[in-house]
Formats: structure tokens, sequence, C-alpha cells
């Protein structure tokens, strides 16, 4: 018969997660949601808690010794806007100011956006010692963006993302934040 038992579903990125969840639940097939949006009822979810994940990594460089931190995001992400509010509410708590310049946003979570953002960065000469990237993709294009520049990961520029993916196995070894 091949009846189905459950499904996961991973939602991360679609728009149609609620059409789809809807379909699923007529069905009464058992589901589960992997970082679903925050908005579905009666869905069982498996969340990611991305704005106190940034906020850890912000207090990280902030203990470390850092006081100018660029926030390196996506535009139109929720998953960024959660971990930006994260690495906002670390500056308001160790009293940094927020500056409105350091807080960036890519097109993509991909390495060739975060490294054409972060060397437009380093093109208007602004005063920073670390960067939390949204990713560790995002990291990798920081990164790459800042050995061109001639500096040296962690003495001159620090920096950490957000997932822990393959990624963070990069030369120099990458420091992020473990989603389990």
């Amino acid at each position: 018969e091949s009846r189905v038992s459950g499904i996961i579903l991973s939602a991360w990125h679609s728009p149609k997660v609620k059409e789809a969840t809807s379909l699923i639940q007529n069905l009464h097939i058992p589901l589960v949601i992997v970082h679903s949006p925050r908005n579905l009822d009666n869905v069982d979810s498996i969340l990611v808690d991305d704005k106190k994940g940034a906020y850890e990594a912000a207090c990280n460089l902030i203990k470390w010794g850092h006081k100018r931190i660029v926030s390196l995001g996506v535009k139109n992400s929720r998953t960024s806007y959660l971990r930006e509010k994260g690495y906002r509410k670390a500056l308001l708590e160790k009293e940094l100011s927020e500056e409105k310049n350091l807080i960036l946003q890519a097109d993509s979570f991909s390495p060739d956006d975060a490294f054409l953002t972060i060397q437009e960065l380093y093109k208007s000469n602004l005063d920073f010692t670390a960067i939390f990237a949204h990713s560790d993709l995002m990291a990798i294009g920081a990164m790459e963006a800042t050995l061109e520049r001639g500096l040296r990961i962690p003495e001159d520029i620090s920096i950490i993302a957000f997932d822990d993916t393959y990624a963070s196995l990069t030369l120099p070894k990458l420091t992020t934040m473990h989603v389990p």
C-alpha cells in the first residue's frame, strides 16, 4: 500500500509552506516542520533560536575586546532579521553604540554576495575590528575579502558566523555558532 507514516518538511525558504502544511494536514499525515515560520497553528516544529544565537555570537566578540562589529546579513530574510536583532541586543546590553553603517545587508547568503558587500565596506575605510556573518557561507566571502585586503584573520579582523556547516572547516578555521 506504500502508505506514508509521517512527513518531515524543511520549510526554511518556502513561500508556500502554509499551503503545503494545510494539504498534508487534510490528508491526516503526521507532520513536523523544520525551521518553519512561527505563525503556523497546530503544527509541530523544530526551530533554531536565531536571535539568541546571534546575541551569543556578538557577546563573544565583545568579550574578546571588539567594540566596532559589523553585522553581515541578507535583505528580506526573516532569519537574518532575527540574527540582526540578537546582534543589536548584545550591543545595547554592553552599552556599545549601534552604528547603522556597520549593519550590512547582502542580496543573498552566498559567499560571492558577502565578498562584494565586505569589499565595498573596506573601500569605505570605516573602522571596525570584527564581522558577525549571518551564515557560514557569508563568512567565507567575508574571509576572502579580508584576506584579499592583506589583513590577517583573526589578528587584524575577527570573524564569527552562524550555522556550523561544512564551510566552517575552512582555513583559517571559522568560528561559528553551532545549530544542532
